[in-house]
């Protein structure tokens, strides 16, 4: 005999959710989601596939030549613009940046950056920050909330000082180009993990 609840209906073993109010296992979960939900996932997946082959390309292409190609840098813009505007045509609840928050944080992150590269200038009468860096984080900015930018940065930088602790360490990690020190650093990863992090974070 099944138990019921209190407005009479059974509680068979086909119910979804268990006595305590949560689901018994995960597949049910997932067809309890909301189709707003569904549709978010199936639209999200591919562009995330997009983003981690781009940033792994600059990456790679960072590491070896300590360069982003103007290439790559517009193909990572283009992608978060394109992101945006497919998560406003299928007007998904907020959450996800929209055209215009794309667009300002693109423009916020890449303004920032500058500043700091011509600042840096000034000061030490050298580059600090390579203009791909500048550009690569204002593309990459555009893939995420304008509101989260702080700490995709703040993952980037904390990433960048792990890897010059390694490479003074004389790490295997060390690329041959760091061995001398005052060697110039690849940026273009660490701000590739910083926004692959917050992107996640923010559909988490």
């Amino acid at each position: 005999m099944g138990r019921t609840r209190q407005n009479g209906t059974k509680l068979g073993k086909c119910d979804k959710r268990d006595k305590r109010g949560g689901y018994n296992d995960l597949s049910d979960w997932i067809v309890s989601l909301p189709p707003w939900a569904m549709a978010s996932w199936a639209v999200a997946l591919p562009f995330f596939g997009l983003l981690l082959g781009l940033v792994a390309a600059i990456a790679l292409i960072d590491l070896r030549e300590l360069r982003i190609p103007d290439a790559l840098n517009a193909a990572l813009l283009a992608g978060g613009l394109a992101q945006a505007a497919v998560t406003d045509l299928l007007a998904q609840p907020a959450g996800h940046a929209g055209l215009r928050q794309a667009l300002a944080s693109a423009a916020i992150l890449f303004a920032v950056l500058l500043a700091v590269r011509a600042l840096y200038h000034r000061l030490r009468g050298r580059t600090g920050l390579g203009l791909g860096d500048v550009k690569m984080g204002g593309a990459a900015a555009s893939w995420i909330s304008p509101w989260n930018l702080n700490l995709m940065v703040l993952i980037a930088c904390l990433s960048c000082l792990l890897y010059v602790w390694f490479a003074r360490r004389k790490s295997p990690l060390r690329p041959p180009r760091q061995a001398q020190g005052g060697g110039r650093i690849p940026f273009g990863p660490f701000l590739g993990l910083g926004v692959v992090a917050i992107w996640l974070a923010e559909r988490l």
